[in-house]
């Protein structure tokens, strides 16, 4: 099955207190360090984002309000495919092969596949259904932003990782520090 690939990078950063797309990342802007790394796995690789970054191939999100759910909404009504995968431009240190694990491990029932480590659900490293645009609608429509609650409403599926920092987040400039030091140290 060839999906296609859609970086989401349209929030807010409040916690970084600067956009995180364009943090520098091993000597380039995260975003493009993102694709770069997305494009070798994914024929089609998209941002989803409020704004343009360096020319990338970009979903426009026209909203004035934040929640991942328009970016995937936006998704789904420009590309017209059957099934997304989703990732989010702060998680740069999951490998290739674990996002192949889970493409591969989706059942075919489900209409969002997504991984899960012992620590955390990662619902925004996933799989969607075409199927959960309705679902979508309505909780957008509702201003129910979060996405646990539509988990709540649809078939849902998870790989289970023991790798947790394989998952770390750049929320903020402790954890984007720490970042840099393991990748200095890695």
């Amino acid at each position: 099955m060839q999906l296609p690939c859609v970086i989401l990078c349209g929030g807010k950063s409040s916690r970084m207190g600067s956009d995180k797309a364009l943090l520098n990342f091993k000597n380039q802007s995260l975003i493009t360090y993102q694709y770069n790394k997305m494009s070798s796995l994914f024929k089609e690789v998209y941002i989803s984002a409020k704004k343009s970054y360096e020319n990338l191939p970009l979903l426009k999100e026209n909203q004035d309000s934040f929640s991942p759910l328009f970016g995937i909404l936006n998704a789904f009504e420009t590309l017209h495919t059957e099934r997304i995968f989703f990732i989010c431009v702060d998680t740069p240190f999951i490998t290739l092969s674990n996002i192949q694990k889970l493409i591969d491990s989706m059942p075919n029932q489900s209409l969002i596949h997504f991984a899960k480590t012992p620590k955390n659900k990662h619902f925004l490293t996933s799989i969607w259904h075409k199927k959960t645009i309705p679902l979508i609608k309505k909780c957008l429509q509702n201003q129910e932003y979060k996405i646990s609650k539509l988990f709540e409403q649809c078939q849902v599926s998870s790989l289970e990782y023991h790798q947790e920092s394989e998952f770390f987040n750049l929320n903020t400039q402790e954890q984007y520090l720490l970042a840099l030091k393991e990748i200095t140290n890695g």
